[in-house]
């Protein structure tokens, strides 16, 4: 084919494919958009045929990592703090032994504990009961509220702040002991930080957070009323 006939034959075609010479042969990319030619079909059908595959593997990367989410969320560890119900074990009352073995006069020592549950699906690990705030109201309108220390409570007969609890178990932690006498009551907090609170105590109000290293961190306000002796202290809500 002489040159004036090709350059005529391919003008006249909006697709070079047809032309003689040019079949059989991919275009370059400079030829195939040179002129307002069109793209190669056959790139156009290994691109439509890919976007399925490749819309599919998108979506299924999408769609996976869903599940591990929502299967790690379904899993993880749930903590709530239960009080206050009768024979729970949030009060325990025990005789206070004599401060010497030649003294008759004995008292009645109480430890006021917060029930810690993992109702999740997964062990709590490293689980700490913190005290964050203690609020206190008197009959003379008196008030006040100690938040200058943040207290680590102990775990109940283990002497630790931290421990691990598995699911569908649970642990007490205490908040403080009560010691009384026929003459005085000393309010004594077990964790580390300030043992002794101001003031006289009548009613008080205990903010505590519960966190681990894998839940979420929880708050709750323990409410006590001191009843006087021989009562001692009791859970408001159970007043």
């Amino acid at each position: 084919m002489a040159r004036s006939e090709r350059s005529r034959c391919c003008r006249n075609n909006m697709r070079r494919y047809q032309c003689p010479e040019y079949r059989g042969r991919r275009p370059e990319l400079d030829e195939t958009y040179r002129g307002g030619g069109m793209p190669d079909s056959g790139w156009l059908s290994w691109l439509g045929g890919a976007l399925p595959y490749l819309g599919g593997g998108l979506a299924g990367s999408i769609l996976t990592q869903g599940v591990q989410k929502f299967t790690k969320w379904r899993e993880r560890p749930i903590l709530i703090a239960e009080f206050g119900e009768p024979g729970d074990g949030s009060i325990i009352q025990q005789d206070l032994p004599a401060s010497n073995a030649e003294s008759l006069t004995k008292g009645i020592q109480q430890w006021a504990r917060v029930k810690v549950k993992n109702r999740g699906r997964s062990t709590a690990r490293s689980v700490r009961v913190i005290i964050t705030s203690i609020g206190n109201k008197t009959s003379d309108l008196t008030e006040w509220n100690f938040d200058q220390e943040v207290i680590d409570c102990w775990w109940s007969h283990i002497g630790e702040t931290k421990i691990d609890i598995p699911p569908q178990t649970w642990r007490f932690a205490d908040i403080f002991v009560n010691e009384m006498t026929e003459t005085r009551a000393d309010l004594k907090f077990t964790g580390t930080g300030a043992r002794n609170i101001p003031g006289r105590i009548e009613i008080l109000s205990v903010r505590v957070m519960l966190t681990g290293d894998n839940c979420e961190t929880t708050a709750a306000t323990l409410p006590f009323r001191y009843q006087g002796l021989p009562q001692g202290m009791i859970f408001e809500k159970t007043a």
